[in-house]
């Protein structure tokens, strides 16, 4: 039996979806639904219990941010097994049934899957970000580093034993990686199960180049605190990229006036495609020899972005651990 606890917030129609691809899946004989309307200004998710049968509701009066809401719906969960799901996702077939197989298994204490490279609404910045999440995500063999709420499902007693996510870190931020810390810290382990696939939905190019911005700032506080990367998303790899790309367009820039410097870029960059060379060749296999160029761009901007939000978090290295939590709840 599992509980699946997804968090709403001003996204009806998106939740709507996605409990129609939970309901392909899922019955009342398996497990419950819980939705957890973390006070919703512009829908009431309560309209949706006339449409699931089953479902379960619980409105937040005030809005207290994505962390919360999923420990309320922890909280409230009857089963055992708790599967997190973001509202913004469509489940493909059998999800649930992997995620119940492998928490059957001996010694899993969690697990996570993964997303699709096509996003659920297209366009040229929402493809690249798609098919970026999609390969790093997609790099653990067995166990993965990070618990995402994304499509994550956990044992209920090792949710409570770590504490469920930090409250205090508001939106859709560095939560996973936090719990995560705590996770490895206290022994358990996260495995990943490549059947665990959904579709999902990306903000705009603007959007999400700011919160990267703010997101690696927060990501390079708990870097700092545990000095390990991961084996996903947040790789030594995509680290050496970022930087690399920072570098390229630093070199660039200084090109206009010290032209020796423009076949230094050059080469920085063939650096920086040849250190994440596995995605790159995944991109030019998937969307082609164009898409590639358009990539490089995209990786290029953001590296920008990332890497001075996690250079403006480095002088906290000499800085008490309070200090740095402090900037996660920012």
């Amino acid at each position: 039996m599992i509980s699946i606890v997804i968090p709403v917030y001003d996204n009806l129609e998106s939740a709507r979806r996605l409990l129609r691809s939970i309901y392909r899946q899922l019955d009342n004989t398996r497990g419950e639904v819980i939705v957890v309307d973390d006070g919703s200004r512009t829908c009431d998710a309560s309209v949706l219990e006339g449409e699931f049968p089953g479902l379960k509701i619980i409105r937040l009066e005030k809005n207290a941010g994505a962390s919360n809401a999923r420990n309320i719906g922890a909280k409230n969960a009857a089963y055992d097994i708790i599967l997190f799901l973001d509202a913004d996702m469509e489940l493909c077939d059998g999800v649930i049934d992997e995620a119940e197989r492998s928490m059957a298994e001996k010694g899993t204490d969690a697990v996570v899957g993964t997303i699709t490279d096509t996003p659920l609404n297209r366009g040229i910045f929402q493809d690249y970000w798609a098919i970026l999440k999609s390969y790093f995500q997609s790099l653990p063999r067995e166990s993965s580093s990070t618990f995402y709420p994304m499509v994550g499902a956990i044992r209920k007693e090792v949710f409570d034993a770590v504490g469920g996510f930090d409250a205090r870190i508001k939106g859709a931020s560095i939560e996973d990686y936090e719990i995560s810390m705590r996770i490895d810290a206290a022994g358990y382990k996260v495995r990943y199960n490549p059947g665990m696939i959904g579709h999902t939905s990306y903000k705009g190019f603007l959007t999400t180049l700011l919160q990267s911005c703010g997101r690696a700032k927060k990501w390079a506080m708990i870097f700092l605190g545990r000095l390990k990367f991961d084996n996903h998303t947040t790789t030594a790899s995509q680290g050496l990229g970022n930087l690399l790309g920072f570098l390229t367009l630093l070199l660039l820039a200084f090109s206009a006036v010290f032209r020796f410097l423009l076949p230094v870029a050059a080469a920085v960059l063939l650096g920086l495609v040849y250190v994440n060379r596995g995605f790159f060749m995944y991109v030019i296999r998937r969307r082609g020899p164009l898409f590639f160029v358009v990539s490089v761009l995209f990786y290029l901007v953001f590296s920008l972005f990332i890497t001075l939000g996690s250079l403006s978090a480095f002088p906290y290295i000499f800085r008490s651990e309070k200090s740095r939590r402090e900037v996660l709840y920012g």
